[in-house]
């Protein structure tokens, strides 16, 4: 009995602090833990009694689990993760999970140090919606797949790329997408989903229960469905290389499981790159209404779209590599590289 008193006053003791933090996202926390939701306990307190001794996650970016086993210490202490992370982990360079870098951030965002905010806090709050990337970008993949020819100017003198070619994950035009993607996925309760990802398996290791993966065109998303469902199916650059895209769409529908939701995501402003064909642009807007047309909710889609007029011309000759010293995150919605859409069934 006095055991649990102690445990409810120190709980109601750190729950200001936790909560001027910015590391407690009560909208991820109630949407990815229903049973929380449904509790008598306010969301936060519900994590500080028992979702952190659960491996629960107060936030997309903040892995329990992650966190707890590269750090023993912490978990031998028997300490809140988020508040050890809080007090003493983001100081020493200590990294919340595997998509957030404590020490690259703050290296790359001098001003976020010098006015005294964490990182991931900051992060968290603006960083994401100004497209300052989290982590700094792998390396290009020794024998990814080859790049489309360069072009030659008008006099017949070949044109120089502004940046050396790399791996996709490493792209300049796809680092503020895959933030964004991870963000929205991050948001659903993916360790109970059976997902397919189709073209790819960046997504493999993303904690999902079930996990499958199908190449395209081997599997032709447009000749039919499945008979088995999922309750995520992710397309990531595939659908401007289909010639029926609206069966492709229709087919995913019939994949889903009630409830289910497709992340889809396109180039706009992108060279024509035929692998073996490349057939459809989509805006934001587009791509909202072509999948309403093809059966999801309208009000149920959530999508976005990022470019800047810099990278559009990086990208005429090579896929261009990002370089943080370099390249601008800077969004100009008139000048979409790429678009996203995460749609439910």
């Amino acid at each position: 009995m006095w055991k649990t008193t102690r445990r409810w006053f120190r709980a109601l003791a750190i729950t200001p602090i936790v909560a001027r933090s910015g590391l407690f996202d009560r909208s991820f926390y109630t949407s990815r833990y229903p049973d929380a939701a449904a509790s008598r306990l306010a969301p936060l307190l519900h994590y500080l009694l028992h979702g952190a001794d659960e491996a629960r996650d107060p936030n997309p970016l903040f892995d329990t689990s992650y966190y707890l086993g590269r750090n023993p210490d912490v978990a031998a202490s028997g300490a809140n993760p988020l508040l050890h992370y809080l007090r003493h982990g983001s100081a020493e360079g200590r990294d919340p999970g595997p998509d957030f870098d404590t020490s690259y951030y703050a290296q790359h965002n001098p001003e976020v140090v010098a006015a005294g905010l964490l990182p991931l806090a900051h992060y968290l709050a603006v960083g994401r919606s100004e497209g300052r990337a989290p982590k700094a970008p792998p390396p290009a993949a020794i024998g990814s797949a080859p790049l489309p020819p360069r072009r030659r100017g008008s006099g017949g003198k070949r044109v120089v790329a502004s940046s050396v070619p790399c791996a996709a994950a490493a792209q300049w035009c796809r680092i503020v997408m895959d933030a964004e993607t991870d963000r929205l996925i991050g948001s659903l309760d993916c360790r109970s989903f059976s997902a397919l990802e189709i073209s790819g398996d960046k997504w493999r290791n993303f904690g999902f229960r079930k996990y499958t993966t199908l190449s395209y065109p081997q599997f032709d998303l447009c000749a039919g469905p499945l008979e088995e469902q999922f309750d995520l199916i992710i397309a990531e650059q595939v659908f401007e290389h289909l010639l029926w895209p609206y069966r492709a769409g229709r087919n995913v529908l019939s994949m889903l499981k009630p409830a289910g939701h497709f992340l889809i995501t396109t180039p706009f402003l992108l060279k024509v790159h035929a692998t073996p064909e490349d057939c459809c642009r989509w805006t934001e807007t587009g791509i909202r209404h072509f999948l309403s047309e093809c059966g999801f909710p309208l009000d149920e889609i959530q999508s976005g779209s990022w470019g800047n007029r810099e990278c559009v011309i990086a990208n005429f000759d090579e896929w261009t590599c990002y370089d943080p010293q370099r390249h601008s995150l800077r969004n100009d919605p008139e000048l979409p590289i790429v678009v996203w859409a995460l749609a439910r069934s």
